[in-house]
């Protein structure tokens, strides 16, 4: 009988086999098999030193795929034998300072499946050391102060592990609110437990942002959520909502939190910020708007406390104050904390690799001893570095120090010496604030014996460079390019230079060091070299800057680094020295040409940080000065102009679109301008009316990346928190101690809550929508963040309104308001005495700025003061309301025999006027008055003989 043959179609092909990597290795993060995706060592569910692969069909279905264990050996001093290797050679060595990979099968009996040919395919492998050293002893200068990982740039902290997520276990909700109908009113809190004894997973991943498990809160009693109708028209109010809410486990927890906010067409003023930003690489935030409701959606690494507050005010319509406040929602899911190469991306502190080719013992270092080392200098640069997050990843197989010393400086542009009066070795950056003032050396012209000069780029301005570096996230070499383009336009043509950084593994990194390149090449600067016999000069050294005097060639001095020093010879003691002019550079910005990885995924756009407004009196004539402003508003004083400011959310945007829609003028949003970025802080405190100084924190990690670090403003730059301007003075980085002047130009001061986000800015960075509006005009802007992939959705971005006041006309409010000597008393006794002082908007005009508690300066021409004091009985019901001309006065007294009898509380409301026109920003407090033995009252009086 006949019957089916069997036909062998292919082989499957085994093998154990080593793969050396080198030197000490801290952990191995994945494999790659021939660029088919990365497998990764979970230490949560994977032996510290296996990488199990199951994935046999890796290849395709022909072709086969992987299948075994890979041992993992970090090159440690005290490294024993592998088991599986020492089987089939016992006198194998365990390799002690060598990192290697064993790859076997699951079961002695069977290799490692690599497919269904007889040569395996390429590996790619990704090591980690940043933390120990190549003889595995620690890191040096590991961790500072602060607690940051200085060695290591843009690490999540955990050396790129996953996390599955656990149960967070009794979650507490903690909230505090107004309640009522009178915002103003005592606070109550109410505390809140949930348990979650499993992991919350998101049960619709495609829904609306109110998914996950309900956090119980006050949310759902109606008498929070509603608000009230407020019928006393000429009290304006304000309530504060605040929260926290603790999370145990592990994993990532989503939390989605709803608030209400008044509707549309009366307007709002909810300042709802979280302080759930300062986790750096799987932190996002999304804020959505639908009909009155604000949802605010983060993600934050468990465990967590997440705190959250907004304040709302009573808005006037109709005659009346209305509110509409409350927590709606919250609720919360949970995603493991992936390591994803894109999202964890361990970089090396250059610096901490210059120095260890320092100190490392041949043949991996130049074996100088420790004491060689000038520590200051690299642990401050070390600092610097860490700060502008460039580091850098490499794989050396053979270079020689001091070139790999000189690839390292070009990447972050700086340099190695030997001080050459204590022999040490000192690292210093070309940064612009790198030396303090007193650090610069200065020379007489008397002292320069001769001086031979050149323009450096005098021949061939560059006004374009192609830069390459290597792109981690798709495992190839990454290219772009950047401009100069008024440069361009100037010189006719496209001169261009290629720039290779093959240590930087991050978009971002290259861009900024190539602008910084950009600058220096297309900028013509002098170069030479001059002699001199000045005695100090034998104490200079390499990299020092000098103020450089030269009157053939320039006026004043130019400041210029020392790039060599010659001593001469014994005979002749002239010194000659070679320097090239400095062209600041280090605030320079890179002109994006494409998306790019931070070390992280590459973003779409993320919703704006942002503010719209109504464009002040101050800051027109700044931009379109005095005369024509005044022009403009004398032709017709109901004109004004929207504008908006910004503060960057992620690292690849370069700027944003603002849009507008007139509401109703015209049926469509348009883009109107570009907002360029300003830089944003966050209020760390509770601040008073009275507080000029307080503590600040840089803008939150958002968008997986690592903010711009906030070092200071120039004096006199504006800053925009809530309602309230302000003026920035000074501030310590050290203790982030912001020193400010409060309520500058037309706004008072206010009180404001920790997270409120502060704006600080000049002229140049106000958009303004170059359409003009006359005042009652609805103005509905969206500010869109832009990307060299794409712009923020229309339909995604967050509607701001403005409604035009006339803001550019209106006389600027009283200030330095006293009632009987104080500040905002809460009560007084006897008359009541009232005093302020004159403030001018058409005088104050200069970059210096007058606080509101600074004295008069002439009042503006045609301005009246009108005080209007209302007097409340015990229960706060209006008795009577005074409306006072108190003409061009600085003070106002209401006598208390002038009083209603029944009069306990009073309200007062002081306010310019001029030409019909009100100021924005008012004057109002409320107090009460003393009652101590006022008629009519029956005293008895006892007396006792004790």
């Amino acid at each position: 009988m006949g019957g089916s043959s069997k036909q062998v179609v292919g082989h499957r092909y085994y093998a154990s086999l080593v793969k050396f990597i080198g030197f000490r290795i801290e952990k191995l993060l994945g494999v790659n098999f021939d660029n088919r995706g990365w497998f990764f060592h979970n230490p949560v569910k994977h032996p510290p030193n296996q990488l199990p692969i199951d994935a046999p069909s890796l290849y395709g279905e022909n072709e086969g795929g992987v299948k075994g264990v890979i041992d993992i050996h970090f090159g440690t001093p005290d490294q024993e034998p592998n088991e599986h290797y020492n089987k089939h050679d016992p006198d194998i060595s365990g390799f002690p300072y060598q990192s290697y990979l064993v790859f076997r099968g699951a079961n002695d009996e069977q290799g490692f499946y690599h497919g269904n040919t007889n040569t395996m395919r390429d590996v790619l492998l990704w090591p980690k050391r940043t933390r120990v050293q190549n003889d595995g002893s620690e890191q040096w200068y590991k961790i500072r102060g602060d607690g940051a990982v200085v060695c290591e740039i843009d690490s999540s902290g955990d050396g790129g592990s996953v996390i599955t997520p656990s149960p967070m276990g009794d979650v507490s909700a903690t909230f505090t609110f107004s309640s009522g109908c009178y915002l103003d009113s005592a606070p109550i809190t109410e505390t809140y437990t949930t348990s979650f004894t499993e992991v919350i997973d998101d049960p619709s991943p495609n829904g609306d942002y109110k998914r996950g498990a309900v956090i119980s809160g006050p949310e759902y009693d109606a008498r929070y959520s509603t608000g009230c109708l407020n019928t006393m028209s000429n009290r304006s109010l304000s309530g504060v909502y605040s929260g926290n809410i603790s999370m145990g486990g592990a994993g990532i927890a989503v939390v989605a939190i709803t608030i209400n906010t008044p509707p549309n067409d009366i307007g709002r003023d909810v300042n709802f910020i979280s302080n759930a930003l300062t986790y750096t690489l799987h932190y996002k935030e999304t804020l959505v708007e639908n009909e009155g409701q604000l949802t605010a959606v983060m993600h934050v690494k468990l465990p967590y406390t997440l705190s959250f507050s907004f304040l709302a005010n009573s808005v006037p319509h109709n005659g009346y104050h209305y509110y509409r406040y409350g927590l709606v929602d919250s609720r919360v899911y949970q995603m493991p904390y992936s390591s994803d190469p894109s999202q964890v991306g361990v970089d090396i502190n250059p610096i901490h690799k210059i120095r260890e080719i320092f100190v490392n013992p041949s043949p991996w270092g130049m074996n100088k001893d420790e004491s060689e080392i000038e520590e200051t200098t690299f642990i401050k640069a070390a600092d610097r570095i860490y700060d502008e997050g460039l580091g850098v990843s490499w794989a050396i197989k053979d270079k020689d120090c001091l070139d790999a010393i000189n690839e390292l400086c070009h990447h972050i542009e700086g340099g190695v010496r030997q001080n050459r009066q204590t022999g040490k070795y000192e690292m210093v950056l070309f940064r612009d604030d790198w030396f303090n003032e007193e650090e610069i050396h200065t020379i007489s012209e008397s002292k320069i014996k001769s001086m031979q000069l050149e323009v450096q780029n005098a021949d061939e301005i560059i006004n374009h460079v192609n830069v390459t570096y290597y792109d981690r996230e798709n495992i190839k070499n990454g290219a772009f390019s950047i401009s100069e383009n008024g440069l361009i336009k100037t010189v006719g043509s496209v001169i261009s230079e290629d720039i290779e950084f093959p240590y930087f593994m991050r978009q971002y990194n290259a861009e900024k060091v190539a602008a910084w390149k950009l600058k220096q090449l297309s900028t013509p600067a002098w170069r030479g070299t001059f002699t001199t016999g000045l005695k100090d000069a034998r104490k200079f050294n390499r990299y020092d800057l000098i103020d450089l005097p030269w009157s053939r060639k320039w006026s004043g001095t130019i400041r210029a680094r020392i790039m060599s020093i010659n001593l001469g010879t014994a005979i002749d003691n002239t010194v000659s020295i070679d320097f090239v002019e400095v062209v600041d550079f280090s605030t320079v910005s890179a002109q994006i040409g494409s998306d790019g990885g931070y070390g992280v995924q590459i973003l779409p756009p993320q919703q704006s940080i942002a503010r719209v407004f109504e464009l002040p009196y101050y800051l027109a004539v700044y931009i379109n000065g005095q005369k024509d402003t005044d022009d403009q508003l004398a032709y017709d004083e109901t004109i004004g102009y929207v504008a908006a400011i910004a503060a960057q959310p992620q690292y690849n945007s370069l700027n944003a679109a603002l849009w507008s829609d007139d509401a109703g003028m015209s049926p469509d949003y348009e883009k109107s301008a570009t907002v360029n970025y300003c830089q944003g802080l966050v209020l760390d405190q509770n601040i008073d009316k009275d507080d000029h100084s307080f503590i600040v924190k840089d803008l939150p990690n958002v968008a997986l990346y690592k903010a711009r670090k906030f070092v200071g403003a120039n004096t006199g730059d504006l800053i925009l928190i809530n309602n309230e301007i302000m003026s920035f003075e000074s501030y310590d980085s050290e203790t982030r101690l912001l020193t400010v002047k409060r309520g500058v130009l037309d706004t008072g001061v206010h009180e404001h809550l920790q997270n409120s986000y502060l704006y600080v800015f000049d002229s140049a960075d106000v958009a303004i929508n170059p359409q003009q509006f006359i005042q009652s005009d609805v103005v509905n802007l969206k500010v869109l963040t832009t990307t060299p992939s794409g712009v923020e959705k229309l339909s995604d971005g967050l509607v701001q309104k403005v409604e035009i006041e006339a803001r550019a006309i209106r006389p600027y409010p009283p200030a330095n308001v006293k009632i009987n000597g104080e500040y905002w008393p809460n009560e007084i006794e006897g008359d009541l005495e009232i005093t302020w002082s004159h403030r001018n908007r058409a005088q104050q005009t200069a970059a210096t700025h007058v606080d509101w508690f600074d004295s008069s300066v002439t009042l503006e021409n045609g301005t009246t003061y009108t005080l209007i004091l209302t007097e409340l009985d015990e229960n706060q019901i209006e008795l009577r309301t005074q409306n006072i001309n108190v003409g061009t006065l600085d003070n106002y007294t209401f006598a208390t025999s002038a009083m209603d009898a029944s009069t306990r509380y009073i309200e007062i409301e002081l306010k310019t006027v001029r030409d019909g026109y009100e100021c924005l920003q008012p004057f109002e407090h409320i107090f009460e008055l003393s009652q101590f033995f006022s008629a009519p009252y029956d005293l008895t009086v006892e007396f006792k003989n004790d």
